[in-house]
């Protein structure tokens, strides 16, 4: 049985709903929310979006040119991001189609970057991530395009990040101490990369990777996670909220109610405030217009993060209100159709039992909205 997305989005429903919200979509100037890190912070703010290298191979009839990742980054650029996250595995064609994408970012020259980042979670599906072999794939991967010209540079060093791998040893004997001294301290890859990755752990744990961390990537603030139909007090809150014409306040109690807030993210600055010692680090987060995946066994992934019509915008919302909080936005993603939140064009090699709910789908009006202009405006 196919169970289809309860967040179906309109471009017509997101452009509507973010114009009434613009007045109110501006940075929050309380002092009292302005960490350390975010005013001295001489990172420039940036709006980046999640690219799956791993749709972009293997012999499809959807396979990667190099005019293709030309077309993406274009059309990315147009409506202000400044760089694809390469999101790779160890796929047989991960250097092939990362060397093109370096290779076409150089070639437009319109100053769109690319920057590596390693989906820990795929990579151990071919390496097993506590073994040195999986820290010597990463490493050759990070070595081989740090110095490429298309690079993404934070502090004049290669911005290299991660999804999960909060676990993952590296052949030594604890987390902390493999991606330490076999990734971000090895000598291969010292002073030269700008570590932020979405390690998946408790904030508070990030004090444990002091000294690894450059910066934090929050993967997951973009979804309500943890919203069920059974969750106490719901039905009472929901039920105050019928009718078609809600005052303000009403408004205000489903938001709060659906958590769109900016908790998730203050935990992150503060573990990442511990972890650095109040030293300049860069915060990343991210924005999603929904989630929805439908695998049956063996990949058995069958999941869906309740959100309503207006989950991209308020989320958008919030992260201006906190500008001055955050450093990077990551979209999430560009083409991921296997969780359904992909914004690019409908193209390169689709999951078989993803054409279900994404052939004749677009969703290329979620990022036609002009909040990028709002958090990082372009001269």
């Amino acid at each position: 049985m196919l169970f289809l997305p309860s967040c179906l989005l309109s471009a017509g429903v997101v452009a509507t709903f973010a114009f009434a919200l613009v007045a109110r979509a501006v940075p929050n100037t309380d002092a009292s929310v302005q960490t350390r890190r975010s005013l001295e912070s001489t990172i420039p703010k940036l709006v980046v979006a999640r690219h799956l290298v791993g749709l972009t191979g293997g012999g499809g009839s959807g396979d990667y040119v190099k005019d293709t990742w030309e077309n993406d980054m274009t059309l990315a650029f147009s409506k202000g991001i400044d760089a694809f996250a390469l999101s790779v595995g160890a796929d047989g064609f991960t250097h092939q189609q990362v060397d093109l994408a370096y290779t076409a970012a150089e070639n437009l020259r319109l100053g769109f970057t690319v920057f590596l980042s390693l989906d820990m979670d795929a990579i151990d599906l071919s390496y097993n991530c506590n073994d040195s072999s999986t820290a010597d794939y990463i490493r050759n991967l990070t070595s081989t395009y740090m110095g490429r010209s298309s690079q993404l540079l934070i502090n004049n060093k290669a911005l290299v990040s991660t999804v999960s791998g909060g676990n993952c040893t590296l052949g030594a004997d604890t987390p902390t101490k493999g991606w330490a001294t076999q990734f971000a301290q090895h000598p291969d890859l010292l002073e030269r990369i700008y570590f932020v990755p979405a390690f998946a752990i408790d904030p508070e744990s990030f004090v444990n990777f002091s000294g690894v961390m450059n910066g934090d990537f929050n993967f997951n603030a973009s979804w309500q996670m943890n919203l069920t139909a059974n969750a106490t007090g719901y039905s009472e809150d929901l039920g105050q909220l019928s009718g078609l014409g809600m005052t303000v306040q009403q408004q205000d109690a489903l938001f709060g109610l659906l958590n769109y807030t900016f908790d998730s993210d203050e935990r992150h600055i503060q573990g990442l405030a511990n972890a650095t010692h109040n030293n300049q680090s860069l915060y990343m987060t991210s924005v999603s217009p929904w989630f929805f995946t439908h695998f049956e066994p063996p990949l058995d992934k069958n999941l869906i993060y309740d959100c309503d019509d207006h989950l991209f915008v308020r989320r958008w919302q919030n992260i201006i209100d906190h500008r001055d909080q955050v450093d990077i936005v990551q979209l999430l993603s560009w083409n991921d159709y296997g969780e359904s939140h992909y914004m690019g064009p409908i193209e390169g090699n689709i999951p078989q039992e993803a054409e279900a709910w994404t052939l004749g789908y677009d969703h290329q009006g979620t990022v036609r909205v002009h909040f990028i202009i709002f958090f990082a405006p372009r001269d």
